[in-house]
């Protein structure tokens, strides 16, 4: 007998409404420890805030799409910002926007796609990676989140 088995194939990245539902339960998680450690109102005192590089804006755009959903149920502000390694972000700030929406439509049609361009404009830092050092050379190293 032949066994039949359903297989979804997911392109390779983040880049994809589907795989943006991983990202999206990761931030649910990661707040999760945080209530660990930290009551709901410690947390909307400090405020959370989570950084991520944005490569094919799939991680960014699932997180942003779970910050969402938590903000629906606890009304904790998670604050996601993205930091481009790459030189088109502006098309990048708009697919952050479409894939976050359209993720939250399939993961959470009850609060449906409040996600607006002006919140993905705010969470984008350009070059981070292409930082140069005093000799001209790149250099790869943390950034300064002070600065974000």
């Amino acid at each position: 007998k032949q066994q039949t088995t359903a297989i979804l194939d997911l392109p390779g990245g983040g880049s994809t409404v589907e795989n943006c539902i991983g990202y999206a339960t990761c931030t649910v998680e990661i707040v999760s420890q945080l209530l660990n450690t930290y009551s709901e109102n410690e947390l909307k005192t400090k405020g959370v805030t989570i950084i991520t590089p944005t490569g094919s804006t799939g991680t960014h755009a699932g997180l942003l799409a779970g910050a969402e959903i938590i903000k629906q149920q606890t009304n904790l502000n998670i604050n996601i910002k993205g930091v481009s390694n790459r030189s088109e972000s502006k098309n990048a700030k708009e697919k952050v926007y479409e894939l976050t929406n359209n993720a939250l439509t399939l993961i959470a049609p009850e609060i449906g796609t409040n996600i607006q361009l002006k919140d993905a404009n705010n969470v984008f830092v350009n070059y981070a990676y292409r930082c140069k050092d005093s000799s001209g050379k790149p250099r790869y190293s943390a950034i300064d989140t002070e600065k974000l």
